[in-house]
């Protein structure tokens, strides 16, 4: 059954909230360390993994430990 607020909200895991609202200035953390959790945790059996960013082509918002170390601008 799907969640009545899936709508307004990035992060679940399975049918679980795991963030709402959602920090769009570290989502790309999150989802690298969910990502290398995940590789950890399957290490001894073979899995494919897709990690689709939010942020692929235009970084809209900044993660506060990355300002500033781009050498193409904020």
């Amino acid at each position: 059954m799907p969640h009545p607020l899936r709508y307004y909200c990035f992060l679940y895991r399975n049918t679980t909230i795991i963030e709402q609202p959602i920090d769009l200035t570290s989502l790309t953390s999150k989802m690298v360390d969910d990502a290398k959790d995940f590789i950890n945790n399957n290490k001894n059996s073979p899995f494919f993994l897709f990690v689709s960013f939010a942020q692929a082509h235009t970084a809209m918002f900044n993660d506060p430990k990355f300002k500033g170390l781009s050498k193409r601008g904020e």
